[in-house]
């Protein structure tokens, strides 16, 4: 009797894959410890800290000039990250720009 191994090799990658998604959360920073970078990265580099928020006020305005355009496309947008939220909180994951990479030092 010859046995497939697939189903096999399948619950061992499910195995694997649950036993290190916990193990990866933990890699995660804290947001205290994110805005502490950030505030080091600020002192280090004045201009670059200044051109990034430049950057975030103008795509900032941007946003809000869409949604006054069409308060259509903004809720729709609301939606997504409403969802988008949700999901993270019931699989315990953080939003993507927790895992974003940190800024050069």
């Amino acid at each position: 009797m010859r046995l497939d191994r697939s189903p096999l090799a399948f619950v061992a990658i499910v195995g694997v894959l649950l036993i290190a998604g916990p193990a990866l959360a933990d890699d995660v920073p804290s947001p205290k410890r994110d805005r502490a970078q950030r505030q080091e990265f600020c002192k280090q580099n004045p201009q670059k800290c200044e051109e990034q928020r430049a950057r975030m006020k103008q795509r900032r305005d941007e946003f809000r000039a869409k949604c006054e355009a069409d308060p259509a496309w903004c809720e729709q947008k609301k939606k997504k990250k409403k969802r988008r939220e949700r999901f993270h909180e019931r699989h315990g994951t953080g939003p993507a720009s927790e895992g974003a990479p940190q800024p050069p030092e």
